[in-house]
């Protein structure tokens, strides 16, 4: 083989080695984008579970409070003299 020739051969094994690592950079970079994705939409489930959780729990407050309260009325009720009219 002569000079020129393995300039040639060279030349083409490199094109071919930077054409199959453009491939790959693209690939690279299409997965980058599809994990990016995926990591702004967990970022935005965990935002929505946090949410969700206060919600719950101040459904749960507000539902203890409100059982305390109903209790405070039945003691007071049983506590007062009955003002009933009879039947």
């Amino acid at each position: 083989m002569s000079t020129t020739e393995t300039d040639v051969a060279s030349h083409r094994l490199l094109r071919d080695i930077k054409r199959e690592l453009e491939g790959v950079r693209e690939v690279l970079e299409r997965q980058e984008t599809r994990l990016g994705r995926l990591e702004r939409n967990t970022n935005e489930l965990k935002s929505d579970l946090v949410l969700i959780e206060n919600q719950m729990l101040t459904r749960m407050n507000e539902s203890i409070r409100l059982q305390l309260k109903i209790e405070e009325i039945v003691e007071r009720l049983d506590a007062s003299p009955d003002d009933r009219p009879s039947p």
